[in-house]
């Protein structure tokens, strides 16, 4: 889409950022494909990343909460990175899992955050040596305790 700024002598591009694309993408499709699901991919189970260490529980199932009814939540301490968590919740419905991701990924900016936390649609399997959702050096696990994070916590 173009935009013209006042001032401006031609319109500029303006879209999504890649990443926050795709992930808008996958909540439009999960909300109109046939069982409200993604091959490869959970309907109402979510990512969220670059949670700031210490963050409460309480704190997290009231800002997702906006969404629908969060069923599970679990946090985990990044191990490269003491200062941040990630961790997984789900939704009892595919509509406010989608409606959440659309909201706040990428805007979710948390007390303590440095930067907009990641929320994305988690993957419904991880072989082993797999990254969690959103990759594994970004989130301080090596491969093997990636898969085994990623798996205790499907």
């Amino acid at each position: 889409e173009k935009l013209m700024l006042p001032g401006g002598v031609r319109p500029s591009a303006v879209g999504f950022a890649r990443s926050s694309q795709a992930q808008h993408s996958m909540a439009s499709a999960a909300l109109t494909a046939q069982g409200g699901g993604l091959a490869g991919h959970s309907a109402t189970k979510l990512f969220v990343g670059s949670i700031p260490s210490g963050t409460p529980e309480a704190l997290l199932r009231h800002e997702f909460g906006r969404f629908g009814t969060v069923t599970e939540l679990a946090l985990r301490i990044d191990r490269a990175d003491q200062t941040r968590m990630w961790g997984f919740l789900t939704y009892a419905d595919a509509h406010a899992a989608a409606a959440a991701v659309g909201a706040l990924h990428e805007k979710l900016l948390l007390p303590g955050s440095v930067r907009p936390c990641p929320v994305k649609f988690a993957r419904t399997s991880n072989p082993r040596g797999a990254a969690p959702p959103g990759g594994g050096a970004s989130h301080g696990l090596p491969g093997g305790a990636a898969a085994a994070a990623a798996g205790a916590l499907a």
